[in-house]
């Protein structure tokens, strides 16, 4: 209803966020319609289980993805804007980031550099023109060989989300359980093929063709964060 207030959560990443891996898009097996990448990525289907947790509101998720882009594109001013909808009618109420995924390949103390500068940058910018400042840093960085703390501890991200007071919701902290649990390696693979595989899976599966969902379990822990955080 137009009566009800508009609350907008921002979404910005590279083509996963966009759902680039589901409908078995690297296996070249690409699905339409309800099956298409939009349709099932991870925004599109948290604006789905999300709208009924929080009915007085126009629920909306704006998906801003840059594919085989790092966080440092927040660096170029032009391109920011866009990306953060400096210039929309109904600016973004929170703002989700999720691009651990590009971020992380490659990682030299020069990348670092720029995706603290672009991620710092991001932040400022938000925290500077939200009334009511809601971000969360979305780690999503596959693959889990193992649970220990040198392989999930992430040195680019994590210190200015921490600085800035940045909630983090961890895909990878997820799949190995609570802190100063042990999970062995074999059981972090198990843990993280179950949930990151491409495919349609139990969200929609098409006919005739069924495999896991890796947008699922993400979806379900990140509509729980902001269903609290709104609250």
């Amino acid at each position: 209803s137009s009566m009800r207030p508009i609350f907008t959560i921002g979404v910005v990443g590279g083509s996963m966020t966009a759902g680039s891996m589901n409908c078995h898009a690297m296996a070249g097996v690409m699905c339409r319609g309800k099956f298409s990448r939009h349709e099932l990525s991870w925004s599109k289907q948290l604006q789905m289980r999300l709208a009924p947790v929080l009915p007085a509101c126009d629920l909306r998720v704006n998906l801003q993805a840059t594919p085989a882009n790092r966080i440092d594109i927040m660096l170029d001013a032009v391109k920011r804007a866009q990306l953060l909808n400096h210039d929309s009618p109904n600016p973004d109420d929170m703002l989700i980031e999720d691009f651990t995924v590009n971020d992380n390949k490659g990682v030299t103390n020069t990348t670092v550099e720029r995706v603290q500068a672009g991620m710092e940058t991001l932040l400022r910018h938000e925290l500077a023109r939200q009334s009511r400042p809601q971000l969360i840093h979305l780690d999503t960085w596959p693959p889990i060989v193992s649970c220990e703390e040198d392989v999930l501890h992430d040195p680019a991200h994590v210190p200015i989300a921490k600085h800035y007071a940045v909630p983090v919701l961890s895909f990878r902290r997820a799949l190995c359980g609570r802190p100063g649990t042990i999970t062995s390696r074999e059981g972090a693979r198990a843990a993280w093929q179950a949930a990151w595989l491409a495919g349609c899976g139990s969200l929609n599966a098409p006919i005739n063709y069924s495999t896991h969902s890796r947008g699922r379990n993400r979806t379900q822990r990140a509509s729980q964060w902001v269903s609290k955080i709104h609250s």
